[in-house]
């Protein structure tokens, strides 16, 4: 299974990296780690659960056509921006 994807996709909190992470934990599956501008949350960890980024450099990444793909989320709390980096697909 060499240079073989699986994406999980599914609506927001519903379980897609829950579900990402025993995939790859058992099946040998690197996790994409997906980056965001939006704030840490106490429970998560920089490099482990996001890449957490500025919008400039959210902005930066995209112009310079670096992300394979991006979402924006809109929210009563805030707009952000969540992204996979072509760097971390390997």
């Amino acid at each position: 299974m060499e240079n073989e994807i699986i994406v999980v996709a599914g609506f927001s909190a519903a379980g897609k990296d829950s579900i990402a992470k025993l995939v790859s934990n058992s099946m040998k599956y690197k996790f994409v780690i997906s980056c965001t501008t939006r704030p840490k949350r106490d429970e998560e960890t920089e490099g482990i659960d996001y890449n957490f980024i500025s919008d400039n450099e959210m902005c930066s990444i995209a112009l310079n056509n670096k992300l394979i793909e991006y979402r924006e989320y809109n929210s009563v709390i805030g707009r952000w921006f969540y992204g996979i980096a072509k760097e971390s697909i390997v």
